[in-house]
């Protein structure tokens, strides 16, 4: 078991450590987006980044259910395929922020290089979960 909070993923139900899963969010006019640097405030959902979890959780409507809240606000559910792709970009564009982050500050160690080994195994299953399919 890791430190720090833990969070259960919205498909397959099971509690991780919340740098094992992604941060979803809906925005203001119902995309679901990632927020892989989790900083925006507001209702959210975790999901492992496995290809069958995003797909389980598109066809079972578990982002609605999740992030529409008790108001069921409307929320518009990207496919499978392109829910990937978006975690895939954001994890990347996070990864090139920190490591431009660390090199400018060579401190050698801190939240920033923690989050960097918790991005960098997240690419790895999104990798792999590409080319499995």
């Amino acid at each position: 078991m890791t430190d720090g909070p833990m969070r259960t993923c919205i498909a397959c139900r099971t509690r991780r450590s919340a740098t094992e899963l992604v941060r979803l969010r809906r925005r203001p006019d119902g995309v679901v987006v990632p927020d892989v640097a989790r900083a925006r405030s507001g209702r959210s959902a975790w999901l492992c980044p496995s290809r069958a979890c995003i797909s389980r959780a598109v066809q079972r409507r578990a982002l609605v259910h999740a992030l529409g809240g008790p108001r069921r606000l409307a929320v518009r559910t990207p496919e499978p395929g392109a829910l990937q792709a978006s975690i895939t970009d954001a994890v990347a564009s996070r990864l090139m922020v920190l490591s431009r982050t660390i090199s400018r500050d060579s401190a050698g160690a801190g939240p920033p290089h923690a989050e960097l080994t918790a991005l960098t195994a997240t690419q790895a299953v999104l990798l792999h979960a590409g080319e499995v399919a």
